[in-house]
């Protein structure tokens, strides 16, 4: 009874003890396998949806010759920070493939706003902020893992709490957020663009240290610093 109730609530590893070599032992061990190629399953699945969102987000920059290729190099600058970080082999895997997704609320946007060759309007910016809740809303119904949303709910949040969309600040950022937040703008503010010039790496370095403890995390910044310089 007690394997049903974590069966039913999605807890698909729970496995009942089994004691004992009569007819309930045999039944608690059909239980558990049935319970771990569920699991299996779930995770092929997951794993299909995570494919296919993916190639979503590549599909959406494509489109734009200035965003081409945005995503996959965030989730290399993540991967380089959180290994610099000295992050556990999971979390530095679980950043890379959030990172891959953080845009994934884009998809909401009109295309027209996203591609707009001018400086974006204060209409137009607070329409593209809304894409992180866009991208909440998107995962929530079928991923496992809720650092993941969180990173693509909270990559836009600031140091400082002046961030979107619900303005937390310090520690009360997912560190995988902090994370992807610097090397998003990183990438956006070394990629060029029809109304701005594209920085440089050390005239883009210079700004991730100017906003460190504001914009971005200071551990994260020192870290992605070290990356950068090859230290």
């Amino acid at each position: 009874m007690e394997g049903t109730r974590h069966i039913s609530s999605g807890d698909l590893q729970y496995h009942v003890k089994i004691e004992g070599a009569d007819e309930i032992s045999e039944l608690a061990s059909a239980f558990n396998r049935m319970a771990s190629n569920l699991h299996k399953a779930r995770e092929k699945l997951v794993d299909y949806f995570y494919r296919a969102i993916q190639t979503l987000v590549r599909v959406l920059e494509s489109r734009d010759a200035y965003t081409k290729g945005h995503s996959d190099r965030v989730a290399k600058y993540a991967e380089k920070i959180a290994v610099e970080m000295g992050l556990a082999a999971q979390k530095v895997e679980l950043v890379k493939e959030a990172a891959l997704l953080h845009d994934i609320g884009k998809l909401g946007v009109q295309e027209m706003i996203l591609k707009k060759k001018s400086e974006l309007s204060e209409e137009d910016r607070q329409t593209i902020r809304k894409h992180p809740l866009i991208g909440e809303e998107l995962l929530k119904p079928v991923s496992l893992n809720k650092e993941m949303i969180a990173v693509v709910k909270e990559h836009h949040e600031r140091y400082d709490g002046k961030g979107y969309p619900d303005g937390l600040a310090g520690d009360k950022i997912d560190i995988l957020a902090a994370i992807v937040s610097a090397a998003d703008s990183y990438d956006a503010m070394t990629s060029h663009r029809e109304y701005r010039k594209n920085l440089d790496k050390d005239e883009a370095i210079e700004q991730l240290r100017k906003n460190s403890g504001l914009q971005f995390n200071p551990r994260v910044v020192e870290a992605f610093v070290r990356v950068l310089e090859g230290k």
